[in-house]
C-alpha cells in the first residue's frame, strides 16, 4: 500500500476516460472522486480540462478558479493552471 499516494480511484478513471477520449465517462468519474475528496486540484483541474475539450469556457475557468485555491502548497502546479487559465484567454 502506497501511504504517500494522494489519488483515489475514480480520479484515476476519470484520467483513463479522458485520455482515451469518452469525456462523458470522465466527467461522472470525476464526480465521484468530487463526492470522495473535494479539497485537492486533481479533480478541479481535469474537470476543467473536460470542459475545455467540450467548449464550455466560463465552467473551465470556474473549475481551474477551484484548483488553484487548493493548490497553494505546490508552486508548480500553480504554474500550470495559472497557464492553462492564460490559454483559455487565448
Amino acid at each position: 500500500l502506497n501511504t504517500g499516494f494522494r489519488h483515489e480511484i475514480f480520479f484515476d478513471m476519470a484520467r483513463a476516460a479522458f485520455v482515451s477520449g469518452d469525456l462523458e465517462t470522465a466527467q461522472g468519474y470525476v464526480s465521484r472522486s468530487l463526492e470522495r475528496d473535494s479539497a485537492w486540484a486533481g479533480p478541479y483541474a481535469l474537470r476543467a480540462e473536460i470542459l475545455k475539450e467540450q467548449g464550455d469556457l466560463a465552467a473551465a475557468r470556474e473549475n481551474y478558479l477551484k484548483a488553484l485555491d487548493y493548490a497553494y502548497d505546490d508552486p508548480d502546479l500553480q504554474a500550470e493552471i495559472e497557464q492553462a487559465l492564460a490559454d483559455l484567454s487565448k
